[in-house]
């Protein structure tokens, strides 16, 4: 597929979709060969969840003092559109499938979710990154030190403790598609 897309058109899908990391022009990168962080390819997914706006991620939102005040409040004013609703939509059908019959069954939390499994080679790296239309989460298993792990999989620990975090992060608003 990234052959008929064109490498350099996949590169530039992934920069539009926030990604800074370096990528090199090479076929294998759809395989996962550019180590991508965590954070940045969370935030992509979190265009999917955001029906093709990409926003601008940050980390406080709100500073209160001790008296409650607010001291300082995020601004959310930076998106962008950078996929068509068309495009989502079949991306989303697609990571669907992935948690009910896919890799990721493990990641099922009852309620409609999407997401994909990574594994590296020789099981350095395991991810399931997925997201609900609220909430976009990342889980990465692996060693700083980039020893192997036992025959650790995407679709095993790390979408099990996704999975556990997003039925308790997802336990009081209603259920939506």
């Amino acid at each position: 597929l990234i052959m008929d897309a064109g490498v350099d058109e996949t590169i530039k899908m992934a920069r539009r979709l926030g990604i800074t990391t370096p990528i090199p022009n090479d076929p294998t990168i759809a395989l996962g060969s550019p180590a991508v962080k965590l954070f940045e390819i969370t935030n992509a997914y979190g265009a999917l969840a955001n029906g093709g706006i990409l926003i601008k991620p940050y980390a406080i939102e709100k500073i209160e003092n001790s008296k409650g005040e607010s001291i300082y409040e995020s601004s959310r004013t930076e998106y962008t559109r950078v996929l068509s609703i068309d495009t989502v939509a079949k991306m989303v059908t697609m990571m669907k499938q992935v948690i009910l019959q896919g890799t990721g069954r493990a990641a099922n939390i009852g309620r409609p979710a999407a997401g994909k499994t990574g594994t590296t080679d020789s099981y350095r790296d395991a991810w399931f990154i997925g997201f609900t239309p609220d909430i976009v989460t990342g889980v990465w298993v692996g060693n700083d030190n980039n020893k192997p792990n036992k025959n650790v999989t995407g679709g095993g620990l790390p979408a099990m403790i996704w999975a556990d975090y997003m039925r308790l992060a997802t336990k009081g608003p209603p259920v939506m598609d």
